[in-house]
């Protein structure tokens, strides 16, 4: 599901929920493990977590790629940007508050890729 969540600092942004309470979530090398079970996500860009970032000195780089496990608490959601390779969200802030959840996105308008415009979002 994808949602608007406001942040205090940043305003409002376009999340995905990918983990829900009570749900254990973490990622090895770009891959994505929710309750121990790698998930396929055809919403990602072909290539956008295969960066090598082993060697780079950014903390907060190599936690768009590898994080966890972390256990979502109670009234807590764990969103992530698609743009994975570079996404301000909860690998980086940790899981938010359901207060902070606005609303939910329904179809696309306008993709880079036109064969998406005007499609639901999955």
């Amino acid at each position: 599901m994808v949602v608007t969540a406001v942040d205090r600092n940043a305003g409002a942004y376009l999340k995905r929920v990918i983990a829900i309470p009570g749900d254990t979530i973490e990622g090895k090398n770009g891959q994505i493990i929710l309750n121990n079970i790698p998930i396929r996500e055809s919403y990602i860009a072909a290539g956008s977590t295969s960066i090598d970032v082993s060697s780079s000195g950014d903390q907060n780089l190599k936690k768009l790629y590898t994080f966890g496990p972390v256990i979502v608490e109670a009234g807590r959601y764990f969103l992530v940007g698609d743009n994975r390779g570079l996404s301000l969200d909860s690998r980086l802030t940790g899981p938010v508050d359901l207060d902070q959840i606005r609303g939910k996105a329904v179809y696309i308008a306008k993709s880079s890729n036109d064969s998406r415009d005007g499609k639901r979002l999955d």
